[in-house]
């Protein structure tokens, strides 16, 4: 058995690629090319770092085929409305084609066991009443980039179950945080928790606004959610939430980050930028299956997920 990490160099994919060939999984990490050596020398374990061009229907049978792959959890994308504004093509390919491309070559291939499309709470940004919450079966409301070619990559991964009779599965996550993502200062595309630890963690005064609330998922926790409907039985649904089931607003954030990094600067004013400038804020996403038809449950508070984050970014520092 063979698994294939696509956008392995990313933050998802990176942390998946780690913990699957910890288990001892043979996996094949698919990248686009200009692989860091040191990153993939930092991963011990049964990995092949294969450059593959996802675009390319060929090169993506072809590689399939060689490397004997018979699950799949499929992370490359363009991961932000930032980005997909820049290149509106190029993010459709990102992140529609690539999934044809993959779940096609599996298809052919006739050896495909799992199919796992890593997609986005971004699909319910219509959802704009925050009492409201957001199960698997509530229908979606797509406006940006983003959002729109997240959703159409998650109806053809149903079309592909339910018509082709592919094994193959969405799970939606959230606000994802943690290592190895670290930004400087004043750096808010990743969000109000590492835009807040780089302020406290540099002595620097920070100021956001508050009126913003979101369902933070710790990193390790979203790769044991993926990796827990990758293996085991087949699941039961062609859709699962990875949440915390819950938003969390600024003024949590702020308490957490002051309590972990005494000292920290944190000032919060009334007001929902920077961070609604290319994300919508949304009701909170529940899982209604995943912990029912396997047990799973979250590791991490947000308190614990950020102590761990802190942790990381000292030890790591330079």
């Amino acid at each position: 058995m063979t698994l294939l990490i696509t956008g392995a160099t990313g933050h998802v994919g990176y942390a998946l690629v780690r913990e699957a060939a910890r288990r001892g999984e043979a996996v094949v990490a698919q990248h686009r090319g200009g692989l860091d050596p040191k990153r993939a020398a930092a991963v011990e374990g049964n990995v092949r770092w294969v450059a593959i061009d996802l675009n390319d229907r060929d090169a993506v049978a072809a590689a399939i085929a060689r490397e004997n792959v018979d699950r799949c959890i499929h992370c490359a994308a363009v991961a932000t409305e930032f980005e997909a504004r820049k290149a509106p093509a190029a993010a459709f390919d990102a992140n529609v084609r690539t999934v044809v491309n993959v779940l096609e070559a599996m298809r052919q291939s006739g050896k495909a066991e799992r199919f796992v499309l890593v997609s986005t709470g971004s699909v319910f940004q219509r959802m704009e009443d925050l009492t409201v919450e957001l199960e698997e079966a509530t229908p979606v409301g797509v406006i940006g980039l983003y959002s729109t070619t997240k959703h159409c990559a998650e109806l053809m991964t149903e079309c592909y179950r339910s018509q082709l009779g592919m094994p193959a599965t969405t799970v939606r996550i959230s606000m994802v945080y943690g290592p190895p993502v670290r930004v400087s200062p004043g750096q808010i595309l990743r969000g109000p928790i590492p835009a807040m630890i780089a302020g406290a963690l540099a002595g620097q005064p920070v100021c956001f606004g508050r009126q913003f609330e979101a369902s933070y998922t710790y990193i390790d926790d979203v790769v044991e959610g993926l990796l827990a409907v990758a293996g085991g039985a087949p699941p039961a649904h062609g859709l699962y939430h990875v949440v915390p089931g819950r938003n969390f607003t600024c003024d949590e954030v702020a308490e957490i980050v002051r309590r972990v990094v005494p000292g920290a600067d944190i000032v919060l004013e009334d007001s929902k930028l920077p961070w609604t400038e290319y994300a919508r804020m949304r009701g909170p996403m529940i899982d209604t299956r995943l912990a029912s038809e396997r047990g799973f449950r979250l590791g991490h508070t947000l308190e614990t997920g950020i102590a761990a984050y802190v942790d990381w970014w000292r030890r790591t520092a330079t």
